[in-house]
């Protein structure tokens, strides 16, 4: 990635090994996708500078270890979705405000997918990374999945076959 994303990337965090894996505009807002050690987190940065972030963890096993190795064909855990590359740890953020965007961060270790709702309608452009960008049927709410083309592929094919997109 390049240009001033890993400047972004220490704002309100903790000294860890981040890296930035995916990149998409939406409108005017930016979504970085990263993942470091255990975890994997987006930040949405907006037209003004303002910095909105998620950091959400692999999902665990009832013995407290990382749970699978993303060779499930499904798996939802830790209330995380049923789509292929799973399980996932679940994760959201709203802002509270009406016109604020919300979104959820699905996290898994071979993939993370990222809904995003703008709160109207917007387009996405600029993607960078090993990332998908699925626009749902009300033009406002995205899905940015990220990891191996394999996976991704699966997990746009689930998301289309529950007829959200």
């Amino acid at each position: 990635m390049s240009g001033d994303v890993g400047e972004e990337l220490e704002v309100g965090t903790r000294a860890v090994a981040r890296r930035p894996v995916a990149e998409v505009r939406v409108g005017r807002e930016k979504i970085v996708a990263y993942v470091e050690p255990g975890a994997c987190g987006l930040l949405v940065i907006g037209a003004k500078a303002s910095v909105s972030g998620l950091t959400t963890a692999w999902p665990k096993d009832e013995d407290g270890h990382e749970a699978g190795d993303g060779d499930e064909a499904e798996g939802g855990n830790d209330g995380g979705p049923d789509l292929p590359g799973g399980p996932y740890g679940l994760g959201s953020v709203s802002q509270g405000e009406h016109s604020a965007p919300f979104f959820q961060l699905s996290c898994g270790k071979r993939a993370m997918v990222i809904e995003y709702d703008a709160k109207e309608p917007r387009r996405a452009s600029g993607a960078r990374g090993a990332v998908t960008v699925l626009r749902a049927r009300d033009k406002r709410t995205f899905h940015v999945v990220v990891g191996p083309l394999r996976t991704r592929t699966g997990i746009a094919e689930a998301l289309v076959s529950r007829r959200t997109l």
